[in-house]
């Protein structure tokens, strides 16, 4: 979202597999948009559709209770765990 409105950036990905990019600058983009600017508006929908199942999942992030968050959160670092190789800690 941060390229297409400048606005700061809120997310980072990262692959989990073996991926190819295509890497396509301001200017080239700006070309296709032009020629075809419906593509700007399916994009703003989706973006806005995104936004609001993000600030959804945030208002459900907030409400949750301290022991589900707990349980969330050893999920989470078993999960990290188990990716990293790491011992159970004691």
């Amino acid at each position: 979202m941060s390229l297409l409105t400048g606005e700061k950036r809120t997310a980072t990905i990262i692959a989990e597999e073996e991926t190819e990019v295509l890497i396509l600058d301001r200017d080239d983009f700006a070309l296709i948009l032009k020629k075809k600017p419906a593509i700007a508006d399916e994009i703003s929908k989706i973006l806005v559709q995104r936004k609001e199942e993000l600030t959804e999942k945030t208002k459900i992030e907030k409400s949750k209770k301290p022991q589900e968050t707990k349980a969330e959160e050893r999920s989470i670092l078993k999960k990290i765990m188990k990716v990293f190789g790491l011992k159970k800690r004691k």
